[in-house]
């Protein structure tokens, strides 16, 4: 067979079968603009959140107070402190 048979067959299957042709384009245009969507609300959170990030600079450090001992078992005792002082700073 050659390539234009293959063309003419493919054709006149398309012609013969409109309502499942035009399902499965839709199908496909759906599936595509989902998968384009999705990861351009995800390029956008990562700009978003790299910015913010970003806007805070390098000089920034933020203390909070009150941590439960539980959630601070993984850090080295090196970097607890019970209090600050002005020596600290």
């Amino acid at each position: 067979m050659f390539i234009s048979d293959l063309f003419l067959s493919a054709s006149q299957s398309l012609r013969r079968t409109k309502g499942r042709t035009a399902l499965t384009m839709l199908g496909i245009i759906i599936g595509v603009m989902s998968v384009i969507l999705v990861l351009s609300i995800g390029e956008a959170a990562q700009r978003y959140i790299l910015g913010q990030v970003s806007s805070l600079g390098s000089d920034i450090l933020t203390l909070q107070n009150g941590a439960d001992r539980e959630e601070a078992r993984d850090v080295p005792t090196a970097f607890v402190k019970e209090t600050l002082t002005l020596t600290d700073y």
